[in-house]
Protein backbone atom coordinates (compact mmCIF):
# COMPACT_ATOMS: atom_id res chain seq x y z
CA UNK A 1 0.00 0.00 0.00
CA UNK A 2 2.85 2.33 0.84
CA UNK A 3 4.45 1.67 -2.55
CA UNK A 4 1.24 2.47 -4.35
CA UNK A 5 0.85 5.72 -2.40
CA UNK A 6 4.44 6.70 -3.20
CA UNK A 7 3.62 6.40 -6.91
CA UNK A 8 3.10 10.08 -7.75
CA UNK A 9 1.05 9.51 -10.89
CA UNK A 10 -1.28 7.03 -9.20
CA UNK A 11 -1.63 9.30 -6.17
CA UNK A 12 -2.56 12.27 -8.34
CA UNK A 13 -5.17 10.20 -10.21
CA UNK A 14 -6.66 9.03 -6.92
CA UNK A 15 -6.87 12.57 -5.52
CA UNK A 16 -8.39 13.90 -8.72
CA UNK A 17 -10.94 11.08 -8.73
CA UNK A 18 -11.92 11.86 -5.15
CA UNK A 19 -12.30 15.55 -5.99
CA UNK A 20 -14.42 14.72 -9.03
CA UNK A 21 -16.62 12.37 -7.00
CA UNK A 22 -17.12 15.09 -4.38
CA UNK A 23 -18.04 17.65 -7.03
CA UNK A 24 -20.53 15.26 -8.65
CA UNK A 25 -22.06 14.52 -5.25
CA UNK A 26 -22.54 18.24 -4.57
CA UNK A 27 -24.07 18.85 -8.00
CA UNK A 28 -26.31 15.79 -7.66
CA UNK A 29 -27.55 16.91 -4.25
CA UNK A 30 -28.24 20.41 -5.51
CA UNK A 31 -30.10 19.05 -8.54
CA UNK A 32 -32.19 16.68 -6.43
CA UNK A 33 -33.15 19.47 -4.02
CA UNK A 34 -34.02 21.81 -6.90
CA UNK A 35 -36.20 19.17 -8.58
CA UNK A 36 -37.98 18.39 -5.31
CA UNK A 37 -38.63 22.09 -4.61
CA UNK A 38 -39.93 22.65 -8.13
CA UNK A 39 -42.23 19.64 -7.83
CA UNK A 40 -43.61 20.88 -4.52
CA UNK A 41 -44.27 24.29 -6.13
CA UNK A 42 -46.17 22.69 -9.01
CA UNK A 43 -43.49 23.49 -11.60
CA UNK A 44 -42.62 20.62 -13.95
CA UNK A 45 -38.98 20.01 -14.84
CA UNK A 46 -37.34 18.47 -17.87
CA UNK A 47 -36.40 19.42 -21.42
CA UNK A 48 -39.64 18.47 -23.15
CA UNK A 49 -40.38 22.15 -23.74
CA UNK A 50 -37.69 22.23 -26.44
CA UNK A 51 -40.07 20.53 -28.89
CA UNK A 52 -42.86 23.05 -28.30
CA UNK A 53 -43.55 25.92 -30.71
CA UNK A 54 -41.41 28.97 -29.97
CA UNK A 55 -43.88 31.63 -31.10
CA UNK A 56 -41.49 34.61 -30.93
CA UNK A 57 -39.70 36.45 -33.72
CA UNK A 58 -35.94 36.80 -34.21
CA UNK A 59 -34.93 39.96 -36.05
CA UNK A 60 -31.71 38.52 -37.49
CA UNK A 61 -31.05 34.89 -38.40
CA UNK A 62 -28.61 33.19 -40.76
CA UNK A 63 -31.09 30.43 -41.59
CA UNK A 64 -34.82 30.42 -42.29
CA UNK A 65 -36.83 30.90 -39.13
CA UNK A 66 -40.60 31.05 -38.71
CA UNK A 67 -42.05 31.71 -35.23
CA UNK A 68 -45.23 29.87 -36.22
CA UNK A 69 -43.52 26.55 -36.91
CA UNK A 70 -40.08 26.67 -35.25
CA UNK A 71 -39.54 24.93 -31.93
CA UNK A 72 -37.62 26.22 -28.94
CA UNK A 73 -34.77 23.87 -29.88
CA UNK A 74 -34.62 25.41 -33.36
CA UNK A 75 -34.67 28.89 -31.82
CA UNK A 76 -31.71 27.86 -29.69
CA UNK A 77 -29.88 26.75 -32.84
CA UNK A 78 -30.62 30.07 -34.56
CA UNK A 79 -29.34 31.95 -31.50
CA UNK A 80 -26.19 29.84 -31.38
CA UNK A 81 -25.45 30.54 -35.05
CA UNK A 82 -26.00 34.26 -34.39
CA UNK A 83 -23.51 34.08 -31.53
CA UNK A 84 -20.87 32.33 -33.66
CA UNK A 85 -21.39 34.66 -36.63
CA UNK A 86 -21.16 37.75 -34.44
CA UNK A 87 -18.04 36.47 -32.68
CA UNK A 88 -16.16 35.51 -35.86
CA UNK A 89 -16.87 38.77 -37.70
CA UNK A 90 -16.17 40.95 -34.66
CA UNK A 91 -12.94 39.15 -33.80
CA UNK A 92 -11.60 39.77 -37.31
CA UNK A 93 -12.57 43.45 -37.45
CA UNK A 94 -11.50 44.18 -33.85
CA UNK A 95 -8.09 42.63 -34.53
CA UNK A 96 -7.56 44.63 -37.71
CA UNK A 97 -8.72 47.87 -36.12
CA UNK A 98 -6.59 47.15 -33.05
CA UNK A 99 -3.54 46.60 -35.25
CA UNK A 100 -4.14 49.94 -36.99
CA UNK A 101 -4.54 51.75 -33.66
CA UNK A 102 -1.40 50.12 -32.27
CA UNK A 103 0.67 51.14 -35.29
CA UNK A 104 -0.68 54.69 -35.02
CA UNK A 105 0.16 54.74 -31.31
CA UNK A 106 3.74 53.63 -32.08
CA UNK A 107 4.15 56.10 -34.95
CA UNK A 108 7.01 58.64 -34.64
CA UNK A 109 4.56 61.29 -35.86
CA UNK A 110 3.59 63.20 -32.69
CA UNK A 111 0.14 64.25 -33.93
CA UNK A 112 -0.85 60.75 -35.06
CA UNK A 113 0.50 59.10 -31.92
CA UNK A 114 -1.20 61.59 -29.59
CA UNK A 115 -4.50 61.33 -31.41
CA UNK A 116 -4.38 57.53 -31.21
CA UNK A 117 -3.57 57.69 -27.50
CA UNK A 118 -6.52 60.00 -26.76
CA UNK A 119 -8.87 57.76 -28.77
CA UNK A 120 -7.63 54.63 -27.02
CA UNK A 121 -7.85 56.05 -23.51
CA UNK A 122 -11.35 57.39 -24.09
CA UNK A 123 -12.92 54.42 -25.85
CA UNK A 124 -11.56 51.67 -23.63
CA UNK A 125 -12.65 53.41 -20.44
CA UNK A 126 -16.30 53.70 -21.54
CA UNK A 127 -18.38 50.59 -20.68
CA UNK A 128 -19.23 48.40 -23.64
CA UNK A 129 -22.96 48.67 -22.88
CA UNK A 130 -22.72 52.46 -23.28
CA UNK A 131 -21.05 51.91 -26.65
CA UNK A 132 -23.95 49.69 -27.65
CA UNK A 133 -26.59 52.27 -26.73
CA UNK A 134 -24.71 55.07 -28.53
CA UNK A 135 -24.34 53.07 -31.74
CA UNK A 136 -27.94 51.89 -31.55
CA UNK A 137 -29.08 55.51 -31.36
CA UNK A 138 -26.96 56.36 -34.39
CA UNK A 139 -28.44 53.53 -36.46
CA UNK A 140 -32.00 54.45 -35.46
CA UNK A 141 -31.28 58.04 -36.54
CA UNK A 142 -30.77 56.92 -40.14
CA UNK A 143 -33.48 57.82 -42.71
CA UNK A 144 -36.70 55.82 -42.83
CA UNK A 145 -37.28 53.14 -45.46
CA UNK A 146 -38.88 55.52 -47.96
CA UNK A 147 -35.85 57.85 -47.80
CA UNK A 148 -33.30 55.01 -47.63
CA UNK A 149 -29.76 55.82 -48.75
CA UNK A 150 -28.82 53.81 -51.89
CA UNK A 151 -25.54 51.86 -51.97
CA UNK A 152 -24.22 52.03 -55.55
CA UNK A 153 -27.58 50.83 -56.90
CA UNK A 154 -27.02 47.48 -55.16
CA UNK A 155 -28.51 47.99 -51.71
CA UNK A 156 -29.99 50.44 -49.24
CA UNK A 157 -29.28 51.84 -45.79
CA UNK A 158 -32.11 52.88 -43.48
CA UNK A 159 -33.13 52.76 -39.85
CA UNK A 160 -34.53 49.29 -40.54
CA UNK A 161 -31.09 47.97 -41.38
CA UNK A 162 -28.72 47.49 -44.28
CA UNK A 163 -30.17 45.69 -47.30
CA UNK A 164 -27.66 43.90 -49.54
CA UNK A 165 -27.89 41.62 -52.59
CA UNK A 166 -27.48 37.86 -52.23
CA UNK A 167 -26.73 34.91 -54.52
CA UNK A 168 -29.57 32.55 -55.30
CA UNK A 169 -27.85 29.25 -55.99
CA UNK A 170 -29.67 26.79 -58.25
CA UNK A 171 -27.65 23.61 -57.87
CA UNK A 172 -29.54 20.32 -57.94
CA UNK A 173 -28.63 17.53 -55.54
CA UNK A 174 -26.27 15.71 -57.93
CA UNK A 175 -24.42 18.89 -58.90
CA UNK A 176 -24.12 19.95 -55.27
CA UNK A 177 -22.71 16.55 -54.27
CA UNK A 178 -20.18 16.70 -57.12
CA UNK A 179 -19.23 20.23 -56.12
CA UNK A 180 -18.60 19.17 -52.51
CA UNK A 181 -16.47 16.22 -53.67
CA UNK A 182 -14.38 18.57 -55.82
CA UNK A 183 -13.91 20.97 -52.91
CA UNK A 184 -12.78 18.20 -50.56
CA UNK A 185 -10.43 16.77 -53.19
CA UNK A 186 -9.01 20.20 -54.01
CA UNK A 187 -8.38 21.03 -50.36
CA UNK A 188 -6.71 17.65 -49.76
CA UNK A 189 -4.50 18.03 -52.85
CA UNK A 190 -3.40 21.55 -51.86
CA UNK A 191 -2.79 20.52 -48.27
CA UNK A 192 -0.57 17.58 -49.27
CA UNK A 193 1.17 19.35 -52.12
CA UNK A 194 2.16 22.39 -50.02
CA UNK A 195 3.23 20.49 -46.93
CA UNK A 196 6.51 22.42 -46.86
CA UNK A 197 4.59 25.60 -45.99
CA UNK A 198 3.33 26.57 -42.55
CA UNK A 199 -0.21 25.62 -41.54
CA UNK A 200 -1.63 29.18 -41.81
CA UNK A 201 -0.30 29.49 -45.38
CA UNK A 202 -1.64 26.06 -46.30
CA UNK A 203 -5.04 26.97 -44.86
CA UNK A 204 -5.05 30.17 -46.94
CA UNK A 205 -4.12 28.17 -50.04
CA UNK A 206 -6.92 25.68 -49.32
CA UNK A 207 -9.48 28.49 -49.04
CA UNK A 208 -8.20 29.92 -52.32
CA UNK A 209 -8.66 26.51 -53.93
CA UNK A 210 -12.27 26.32 -52.71
CA UNK A 211 -12.96 29.80 -54.11
CA UNK A 212 -11.40 28.88 -57.46
CA UNK A 213 -13.43 25.65 -57.66
CA UNK A 214 -16.61 27.59 -56.86
CA UNK A 215 -15.97 30.14 -59.63
CA UNK A 216 -15.01 27.42 -62.12
CA UNK A 217 -18.10 25.31 -61.31
CA UNK A 218 -20.32 28.37 -61.68
CA UNK A 219 -18.89 29.24 -65.09
CA UNK A 220 -18.93 25.78 -66.67
CA UNK A 221 -22.44 24.99 -65.43
CA UNK A 222 -24.04 27.97 -67.13
CA UNK A 223 -23.92 30.28 -64.10
CA UNK A 224 -26.41 28.45 -61.85
CA UNK A 225 -26.71 31.49 -59.62
CA UNK A 226 -28.68 34.68 -59.75
CA UNK A 227 -28.12 37.89 -57.84
CA UNK A 228 -31.16 38.79 -55.77
CA UNK A 229 -31.21 42.57 -55.34
CA UNK A 230 -33.30 44.24 -52.63
CA UNK A 231 -36.09 46.44 -53.98
CA UNK A 232 -38.44 48.86 -52.27
CA UNK A 233 -41.87 47.40 -51.71
CA UNK A 234 -44.55 49.18 -49.71
CA UNK A 235 -43.11 50.42 -46.43
CA UNK A 236 -40.09 48.09 -46.58
CA UNK A 237 -37.87 46.08 -48.90
CA UNK A 238 -38.20 42.76 -50.66
CA UNK A 239 -35.40 40.39 -51.66
CA UNK A 240 -31.72 40.35 -50.82
CA UNK A 241 -30.27 40.07 -47.35
CA UNK A 242 -31.10 42.24 -44.36
CA UNK A 243 -28.58 43.19 -41.70
CA UNK A 244 -30.79 44.45 -38.88
CA UNK A 245 -29.85 47.53 -36.83
CA UNK A 246 -29.34 45.23 -33.84
CA UNK A 247 -26.62 43.06 -35.44
CA UNK A 248 -24.92 46.12 -36.97
CA UNK A 249 -25.01 47.90 -33.62
CA UNK A 250 -23.46 44.95 -31.82
CA UNK A 251 -20.79 44.56 -34.47
CA UNK A 252 -19.83 48.25 -34.50
CA UNK A 253 -19.95 48.80 -30.73
CA UNK A 254 -18.08 45.65 -29.69
CA UNK A 255 -15.54 46.09 -32.48
CA UNK A 256 -14.72 49.64 -31.42
CA UNK A 257 -14.55 48.76 -27.72
CA UNK A 258 -12.41 45.62 -27.94
CA UNK A 259 -10.17 46.99 -30.69
CA UNK A 260 -8.71 49.31 -28.06
CA UNK A 261 -7.85 46.33 -25.84
CA UNK A 262 -6.37 44.50 -28.81
CA UNK A 263 -4.34 47.59 -29.68
CA UNK A 264 -2.78 47.74 -26.22
CA UNK A 265 -1.89 44.06 -26.37
CA UNK A 266 -0.24 44.49 -29.76
CA UNK A 267 1.55 47.68 -28.72
CA UNK A 268 2.93 46.07 -25.57
CA UNK A 269 4.16 43.02 -27.48
CA UNK A 270 5.82 45.14 -30.16
CA UNK A 271 7.56 47.26 -27.55
CA UNK A 272 8.77 44.04 -25.91
CA UNK A 273 10.82 43.13 -29.00
CA UNK A 274 14.40 44.31 -28.48
CA UNK A 275 15.08 47.42 -30.52
CA UNK A 276 18.34 45.89 -31.70
CA UNK A 277 16.33 43.59 -33.97
CA UNK A 278 14.82 46.55 -35.84
CA UNK A 279 18.14 48.44 -35.91
CA UNK A 280 19.91 45.45 -37.43
CA UNK A 281 17.28 45.14 -40.16
CA UNK A 282 17.42 48.87 -40.90
CA UNK A 283 21.20 48.67 -41.11
CA UNK A 284 20.76 46.18 -43.93
CA UNK A 285 18.67 48.71 -45.83
CA UNK A 286 15.17 47.47 -44.98
CA UNK A 287 12.40 50.05 -44.85
CA UNK A 288 10.46 50.77 -41.65
CA UNK A 289 7.38 49.04 -43.06
CA UNK A 290 9.36 45.93 -44.00
CA UNK A 291 11.06 45.83 -40.61
CA UNK A 292 7.70 46.01 -38.83
CA UNK A 293 6.02 43.34 -40.98
CA UNK A 294 8.90 40.89 -41.38
CA UNK A 295 10.97 41.32 -38.23
CA UNK A 296 9.06 42.89 -35.34
CA UNK A 297 5.51 41.54 -35.75
CA UNK A 298 6.56 37.86 -36.20
CA UNK A 299 8.58 38.03 -32.99
CA UNK A 300 5.82 39.89 -31.16
CA UNK A 301 3.24 37.21 -32.02
CA UNK A 302 4.56 35.01 -29.22
CA UNK A 303 3.48 37.65 -26.72
CA UNK A 304 0.33 38.71 -28.60
CA UNK A 305 -1.57 35.43 -28.91
CA UNK A 306 -2.05 34.43 -25.21
CA UNK A 307 -3.61 37.71 -23.98
CA UNK A 308 -5.49 38.10 -27.27
CA UNK A 309 -7.24 34.81 -26.49
CA UNK A 310 -8.85 36.45 -23.45
CA UNK A 311 -10.02 39.35 -25.60
CA UNK A 312 -11.57 36.97 -28.13
CA UNK A 313 -13.39 35.04 -25.41
CA UNK A 314 -14.72 38.31 -24.00
CA UNK A 315 -15.93 39.28 -27.48
CA UNK A 316 -17.86 36.02 -27.76
CA UNK A 317 -19.43 36.51 -24.33
CA UNK A 318 -20.29 40.13 -25.17
CA UNK A 319 -22.92 38.82 -27.60
CA UNK A 320 -25.17 38.27 -24.58
CA UNK A 321 -25.37 42.05 -24.11
CA UNK A 322 -27.38 42.22 -27.32
CA UNK A 323 -30.53 41.40 -25.35
CA UNK A 324 -30.49 45.05 -24.23
CA UNK A 325 -31.33 46.19 -27.77
CA UNK A 326 -33.16 43.13 -29.10
CA UNK A 327 -30.29 41.19 -30.71
CA UNK A 328 -31.12 37.56 -29.94
CA UNK A 329 -28.13 35.31 -29.59
CA UNK A 330 -28.23 32.12 -27.54
CA UNK A 331 -28.79 34.18 -24.39
CA UNK A 332 -31.59 36.20 -25.95
CA UNK A 333 -33.38 33.15 -27.36
CA UNK A 334 -33.04 30.31 -24.85
CA UNK A 335 -32.03 32.41 -21.85
CA UNK A 336 -34.54 35.16 -22.57
CA UNK A 337 -37.64 34.57 -24.66
CA UNK A 338 -37.81 30.79 -24.20
CA UNK A 339 -37.29 31.12 -20.45
CA UNK A 340 -40.04 33.74 -20.13
CA UNK A 341 -42.51 31.68 -22.18
CA UNK A 342 -41.91 28.27 -20.61
CA UNK A 343 -40.81 29.24 -17.11
CA UNK A 344 -38.11 26.52 -17.21
CA UNK A 345 -35.44 28.74 -15.68
CA UNK A 346 -33.00 26.07 -14.53
CA UNK A 347 -33.08 24.14 -17.78
CA UNK A 348 -32.79 27.24 -19.98
CA UNK A 349 -29.88 28.71 -18.02
CA UNK A 350 -28.16 25.32 -17.99
CA UNK A 351 -28.45 25.13 -21.80
CA UNK A 352 -27.08 28.67 -22.16
CA UNK A 353 -24.16 27.96 -19.81
CA UNK A 354 -23.31 24.72 -21.61
CA UNK A 355 -23.47 26.43 -25.01
CA UNK A 356 -21.15 29.26 -24.00
CA UNK A 357 -18.79 26.78 -22.36
CA UNK A 358 -18.53 24.66 -25.52
CA UNK A 359 -18.03 27.72 -27.75
CA UNK A 360 -15.39 29.22 -25.48
CA UNK A 361 -13.53 25.92 -25.13
CA UNK A 362 -13.54 25.54 -28.92
CA UNK A 363 -12.19 29.07 -29.32
CA UNK A 364 -9.54 28.43 -26.65
CA UNK A 365 -8.48 25.25 -28.44
CA UNK A 366 -8.10 27.08 -31.75
CA UNK A 367 -6.07 29.85 -30.15
CA UNK A 368 -3.98 27.26 -28.35
CA UNK A 369 -3.06 25.73 -31.69
CA UNK A 370 -2.21 29.18 -33.05
CA UNK A 371 -0.09 29.91 -29.98
CA UNK A 372 1.77 26.64 -30.45
CA UNK A 373 2.42 27.46 -34.11
CA UNK A 374 4.00 30.87 -33.40
CA UNK A 375 6.26 29.75 -30.57
CA UNK A 376 9.98 29.25 -31.13
CA UNK A 377 10.72 25.63 -31.95
CA UNK A 378 13.49 24.11 -29.83
CA UNK A 379 16.07 22.14 -31.77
Amino acid sequence: MQKLWNNRQLRNLLLQGMALAGLLAILGTAGFNAARNLQSSGVTSGFGFLTERAGYDISFSLIDYSPKSASHAYAWWVGTLNTVFFAVVTIVTATLMGLALAMARLSPNWLLSTTARVVLEYLRNVPVLVHIFVWYGLFLALPAARQAIPLFDMGFVSNRGIFLPTFDWQYNSAALFLFLICCVGGVAAVWLRLRHLSRPLRALAALTAVAAITVFATLISGVPAQIDYPVKKGFGFDGGMTLSPEIMTMWAAVTVYFSTHCAEVIRGAVMGVHKGQAEAAQALGASRKLVMLEVVIPQALRAIVPPMTSNYINILKAASLGTAIGFLDVMGTTGGSTLNITGQAIECIAIVMLTYMVLNLALSWVMGRVNKAVQIKER
